[in-house]
Order: structure tokens, then C-alpha cells, then sequence
């Protein structure tokens, strides 16, 4: 008879080896000259800005042609434009008379202000006046009417560059002041398009106190996200001109928020912090740009992509985007690079000082592969003159993560166990009666009746899974009672926090715990019924726990918070 598992045991996600999703699996570039663009772009104009897309559109700025301009483009599945269209400082009154608005330095769609079906703008100009500026665009209906935000006073220092940085969510703005040490507001515009503070995040907040330096420039590259999956949204952000390992390789924080707004704890990632092993040096400007990704690698963390614009594979200043894959406490698993040399853009034509990454936008699945796809700002791409910039659409490689979910088919003792399997996959099966195999789809005769834990640790390119089912034998002679009574080892609590306790019906020999990637965390031998194991240092996220008998062995999913 063939068994299907459908309730038994446990799936869990997350034994990742040398993960191949990350990289690119198809791109387009957006140009003076390529991907179906026709605007005229200018010299020193620097399009690529991208920020604030939605589902396959794009508003990018190109701040430095007059007062600055944003283009919208709805691209293609393929990423290139499908249709465009431009917003251009010099067409507004309220810009006469200014010079170096940098108007389209960041991008935010807050949706219908003013009640007319029509979609507004908030627009940042950051070289309007000597705090920068906010241009509110609302729209008429055969256009837009723009006027400045008043900027909250307390907050008007000079080169402060309001409009650098913008996020959108949920009726709430972020801006990031992004120069000398930095900081991140938090705020509404109300109905009389007045501007309320409601939090400032700076190195006077005890989270960020100590960690905050002159030329920091915290506050870069903001994105707003629920990171932990806690139903409260944090904080992504940079600190470009961080200086862990040397000067200007860059920081990216998550800011972990409480309900009411303020900082719980904050996560850093740098040459020296949050067990990030990339390659960083000099003026790399790592978190200069951020946007999450959500689940690459299906392990049940969300992943991120970073922006690294003076990185110099290649050449100086080509740029790079970091994919970094984080674990359940924030701290990095492990990443993947996107650049001239990586994640297989080496016949991209990027070149010397393009800067690629200096902004990253996401643009959702554009290809329907299952993975977030990203437009990647290259403000100095040389093509149709100097500086005219340019953005690519980099479709995300998806790469699917096996299932350990096996059935089997019984005759007397003897059992087949099968599993559709893949290239390249690697196979460990614990038949829980000491016995172990290495097939993709192994027949196992047991020794005895009984309830079997059987229990598989599947590996493929992209990451693994681990199952475990109960299996039952019979027509092998004498019941095995003591294979049933393995079967019912107690772990509790679970999930966890400072420890957890083992209860087996047979007197146990060996306690093993181990991470998701196989590795051995916790052992003990052990004599006797009941252990306690400590799991108040262990990083958050679920174990394999082990338990041996004199008749075999069982495996249980624990869960530490």
C-alpha cells in the first residue's frame, strides 16, 4: 500500500548550502539608447534616481538636468518601457527663478490627496534652498498643480537636504536628512498640507546613541518593512559614510519598532557587525540605497538587497548590488553580489565610475518567476553623452527550494520511500532504528513492528528541507514497542526561549541539537529519562533536535524565540 504524509511530522524550511538564487537571471537597461527609451536625457543630467516604483513602473529622477526631471515608465515583462511619460521642475511656476532644485531625487506615491481620482506626488528637491525641499504635486485633472511644503522649523538645518531620501506607507512619510551624522523622520502631511513630526531617529535615541558618528550620513536609502513578522513595521536604512573596517565602506540598520513607534533594538550590518563577510573597501558606500526583497531563499527570514555605488569590481566606482540573506535575528546568513564580475552581468557594459546601485527601486515580479525583480539606478552611464545615467531592470534568478515531504509503499517490513528529488539534490534518511541512507529513493527492511520516526534532510543547490513522518511496519514478527515509545518523545516548551525539556518513554543515551544548516549547536550524553537543554544564547530561529535510545533514534522540529 502506498502512504501519503500529509499530517505527520513537520517541514522545515532553511538547510541552505551555496544558494544560487541572488543572482540575475535576465536584465534590460534603460538608457538614452537602449530599452525602448525616447526621452531626450542631458548631460550631467544623472537619470537613474529610481525610487518609489510600483509593479512594473518606475519613476526615475534625473535631478540634475535643469532643476531636475521625473521620468514614469511602464516597462515590459521583459523590462524594457512599454510607455513613458516625464514631470519636469521647469514646468512649474514655484521653480522660477531657483537653480539646482534637484527635483527627482526621490520619488513617493501617497495615492489621492486631494479626492479627485487622480494620483498625487510627493517629490524631494534637496538642493531647493538651504535645507532642501518637499514638492507636493496634486493633481487637476489635465495636470498637476506644485507647491512646497513648509518644513517643520526645528528641523531646518542648513544642508539638511530634505528630499534626498522618501518613503511612503500606509498615510505615513519617511524622510531620511541624510548628511553630517544623519537622522530619519517620521511624519503626516495633514489636511492643510502642514507637515507633523511624529518621531525623529537620531544618535540622541538609545538605540542609536554610540553607534552614530559625524559623516555617518544615517538615514539613506529608507524602506519601511515588517522584518521580524511581528505585525509592526520597522526600518531599513543606510549610514554610506560608515567607517567599520575603513572609511566610507558603509553600514546598513534595521530599527526593530514597538507599537508605539520607538526603537526595541536595532540590528547593524558592516565590515565588523551583524556576521556580514562581503568584501567592502573604501568609499564603497554599502547602504547608500536598501529594499527588501521578501523570502528569497524560502527559509522563513526576509532577504534584501543593498546598494554599494563606489564598489570597484571591474574598474573604480563601477558600483554593485549586494543580495543578503538574513537569519530570524537580523544578523546575516549569508549574500550574493550583483556587479560587472557577479550574479551574471559580466556582458552588461557596465564601466568605470557608472555607479551602479546608487538607488534600487523594487518593480515586483515583472517575469512571473516567483522573486522580487529590482530597477537599479546607474546615474553615470555614459550613453548618448556624459552622465545622462541610466537604470536596469535585473530580473532576480529564482531557484526553487526542494521538499522533504516523502511518501512510501509497505510490503511486510520491507519499505520504499520516494521523493521527487532534482539535479544535484543530496539525500540523508534516518530510519530511527539506527539505520541511515543516502539514496534519493531508498527500500529499508526493518527488523521489527512498530511506529518509526522516520525522518529525511534533503539538499539541493538553493537550500533544503527537513521532514520527519511517522512510518508503521508491520508483518515483521514481535511488535517493537520500544521504536512506538521513541516515537512519543515530549519537547516542551516549544517554542522557546530559555530552554527546553526532553521527556522520552526509553531511557535515552545521546541529546543532539543542530542549526538548519546541519550544524552541531548542543550535544550531551545523556543517562536516564528527562534533560534540560539552554537554548537562551542561541539565535532565533527552528533546530533539529536529536534524541537516542538504545533502540534507535527520533528527530523533533524546536522552535527558539
Amino acid at each position: 500500500m502506498k502512504h501519503v504524509l500529509l499530517t505527520l511530522g513537520g517541514c522545515l524550511t532553511g538547510l541552505a548550502l551555496a544558494a544560487q538564487t541572488g543572482a540575475a537571471a535576465d536584465y534590460a537597461k534603460i538608457s538614452q539608447s537602449a530599452g525602448n527609451f525616447n526621452a531626450n536625457l542631458s548631460n550631467q543630467g544623472k537619470f537613474g534616481f529610481v525610487s518609489a516604483s510600483r509593479d512594473q513602473r518606475v519613476y526615475s529622477g534625473a535631478p540634475f538636468s535643469g532643476n531636475g526631471e521625473v521620468h514614469i515608465t511602464d516597462l515590459n515583462t521583459d523590462g524594457t518601457v512599454a510607455s513613458q511619460s516625464l514631470l519636469k521642475a521647469d514646468d512649474f511656476e514655484i521653480f522660477s527663478g531657483l537653480s539646482g532644485a534637484e527635483f527627482g531625487t526621490s520619488t513617493t506615491t501617497p495615492g489621492d490627496l486631494n479626492a479627485d481620482d487622480k494620483p498625487d506626488f510627493l517629490i524631494g528637491a534637496p538642493g531647493a534652498g538651504e535645507s532642501g525641499g518637499l514638492v507636493l504635486l496634486l493633481s487637476t485633472g489635465t495636470g498637476y498643480n506644485a507647491e512646497f511644503l513648509p518644513l517643520p522649523e526645528s528641523l531646518l538645518e542648513i544642508g539638511a537636504r530634505w528630499g534626498d531620501h522618501l518613503h511612503f506607507k500606509d498615510g505615513t512619510y519617511f524622510a531620511g536628512l541624510a548628511s553630517g551624522t544623519g537622522k530619519v523622520v517620521e511624519f503626516t502631511i495633514g489636511n492643510d498640507f502642514a507637515i507633523e513630526v511624529l518621531n525623529v531617529f537620531d544618535q540622541s535615541n538609545g538605540e542609536l546613541a554610540g553607534h552614530l558618528e559625524e559623516g555617518d550620513r544615517f538615514g539613506t536609502g529608507i524602506s519601511v518593512y515588517d522584518i521580524d513578522g511581528d505585525g509592526i513595521d520597522d526600518i531599513l536604512c543606510g549610514a554610506p559614510g560608515d567607517d567599520d573596517g575603513g572609511s566610507n565602506f558603509g553600514a546598513v540598520y534595521q530599527l526593530y519598532r514597538n507599537n508605539d513607534g520607538s526603537i526595541e533594538r536595532t540590528v547593524k550590518l558592516s565590515a565588523a557587525s551583524g556576521g556580514f563577510n562581503g568584501f567592502l573597501n573604501s568609499d564603497d558606500g554599502f547602504g547608500i540605497s536598501i529594499v527588501p526583497l521578501g523570502d528569497l531563499d524560502q527559509d522563513g527570514n526576509p532577504d534584501i538587497a543593498v546598494g554599494a555605488p563606489g564598489d570597484d569590481d571591474g574598474n573604480i566606482d563601477v558600483g554593485a548590488v549586494w543580495i543578503i540573506f538574513l537569519r530570524a535575528d537580523g544578523t546575516m546568513k549569508r549574500q550574493r553580489k550583483i556587479n560587472l564580475t557577479n550574479g551574471n552581468l559580466e556582458q552588461s557594459g557596465l564601466g568605470l565610475g557608472d555607479r551602479f546601485g546608487t538607488r534600487i527601486a523594487s518593480i515586483g515580479d515583472i517575469n512571473g518567476d516567483g522573486t522580487t525583480d529590482l530597477a537599479v539606478g546607474v546615474p553615470h552611464d555614459d550613453d548618448g553623452g556624459t552622465d545622462r545615467g541610466a537604470f536596469f531592470t535585473v530580473m532576480i534568478e529564482y531557484c526553487e527550494i526542494p521538499v522533504a515531504l516523502f511518501e512510501y509503499e509497505s510490503n511486510g517490513p520491507t519499505v520504499t520511500f520516494s521523493i521527487p528529488g532534482g539535479e544535484g539534490f543530496t539525500y540523508i534518511w534516518n530510519f530511527s532504528d539506527g539505520n541511515y541512507s543516502q539514496a534519493e529513493n531508498p527500500t529499508h527492511t526493518f527488523a521489527s513492528n512498530g511506529v518509526y520516526n522516520v525522518c529525511l534532510t534533503i539538499n539541493g543547490p538553493c537550500g533544503g528541507n527537513f521532514y520527519c513522518g511517522n512510518v508503521t511496519v508491520t508483518g515483521a514478527g514481535a511488535l517493537n514497542t520500544e521504536s512506538t515509545e521513541a516515537a512519543a518523545v515530549e519537547v516542551f516548551p516549544n517554542p522557546a526561549t530559555s530552554f527546553v525539556r526532553v521527556k522520552s518513554p526509553r531511557e535515552m543515551t545521546a541529546v543532539t541539537l543542530r542549526d538548519l544548516t546541519g550544524k552541531e549547536v548542543w550535544k550531551r550524553n545523556v543517562t536516564g529519562f528527562t534533560t534540560e537543554i539552554s537554548v537562551a544564547g542561541l539565535p532565533k530561529g527552528m533546530y533539529i533536535l536529536s534524541v537516542r535510545t538504545a533502540v534507535g533514534e527520533t528527530a523533533s522540529k524546536v522552535q527558539v524565540m
